[in-house]
């Protein structure tokens, strides 16, 4: 104990033993429980929100302006679809509604009644392990990692989309999941479980390798993702939003973890003007059978 106080003055006020370090959520402040949402309009949000992911977590400047049909959409001047059209488009499209978060007539989560209102997008960082560089079946069947059939039960998430397009709900979107730290009370005191909730949570699947000379996925592959995923992300988006009854607001995963303690670095290399295309894309299908 005498070499600890020693210690203690010398350091003047700075304790030179190892103390836990809490490590404060970025957006927890931003956060209001009483409405669960993030401050600022849907427009202002999304600015911050879809911030580019880089490797480790590290985020891009806050955008100036959105991709314009995402505008569109945070601005309100785009009508929703109706549920009876989209599920005779998606029958149309060969697509079942438990391949998109399940039935249409089911509710969405919430957080003390409130529906949910993001839609976090996810990269599912599959490791090849060992390898220095990306294989040339990654976008076909043959890829161990567009299997999703491992996913069936897994609980951090609500959907799955592989490399082909192909889709797997492992949690209806009426259940409440925590995939991010944002929702962890023990990583975020403030907020955490209460706002379990609401987010909509789904992962891309993406392959990735280790940077030179370490052990970990932090090499994405580029393009980070394929047309294939990008046209059902839109598809879920749609039916998501349709289920909540308001456009939800996109973000990405490390965005809603910054600043928490191993958070996580994804998507990475994620294309929002494809992303932005493919939903106009869809919208312009969908409108066109009303």
């Amino acid at each position: 104990m005498k070499k600890l106080n020693n210690l203690i003055l010398l350091s003047g006020f700075t304790l030179l033993f190892s103390l836990p370090v809490f490590v404060q959520s970025k957006l927890a402040s931003k956060f209001d429980l009483k409405t669960m949402r993030f401050k600022g309009t849907p427009h202002e949000q999304a600015l911050y929100l879809l911030r580019n992911v880089k490797q480790y977590a590290h985020l891009g400047q806050a955008l100036t302006k959105l991709p314009a049909f995402i505008d569109s959409l945070m601005n309100n001047n785009v009508n929703l679809i109706s549920k009876p059209h989209l599920k005779e488009w998606l029958q149309r499209q060969q697509i079942p509604e438990h391949a998109v978060g399940g039935p249409l007539d089911g509710k969405i989560c919430d957080a003390s009644g409130i529906a949910a209102g993001y839609y976090v997008i996810h990269d599912a960082s599959n490791l090849l392990n060992g390898a220095k560089a990306f294989p040339d079946n990654v976008n076909t069947d043959q890829w161990w990692g567009n299997n999703l059939q491992p996913y069936q039960n897994f609980k951090y998430a609500h959907l799955f989309i592989n490399r082909l397009g192909e889709s797997l709900t492992c949690n209806d979107l009426n259940k409440k999941t925590n995939a991010t730290k944002f929702e962890s009370t023990a990583k975020n005191p403030t907020v955490g479980q209460k706002c379990l909730g609401t987010f909509v949570h789904v992962e891309l699947i993406q392959p990735r390798i280790s940077a030179l000379g370490k052990h970990n996925d932090a090499v994405a592959i580029e393009p980070g993702f394929t047309d294939e995923q990008y046209h059902r992300l839109a598809i879920f988006y749609v039916t998501a939003s349709t289920r909540a009854g308001k456009w939800l607001i996109p973000t990405f995963h490390a965005v809603v973890d910054e600043g928490l303690s191993d958070g996580h670095d994804d998507p990475q290399n994620f294309d929002l003007q494809q992303f932005d295309r493919m939903l106009s894309i869809i919208y312009a299908q969908l409108t066109a059978i009303q």
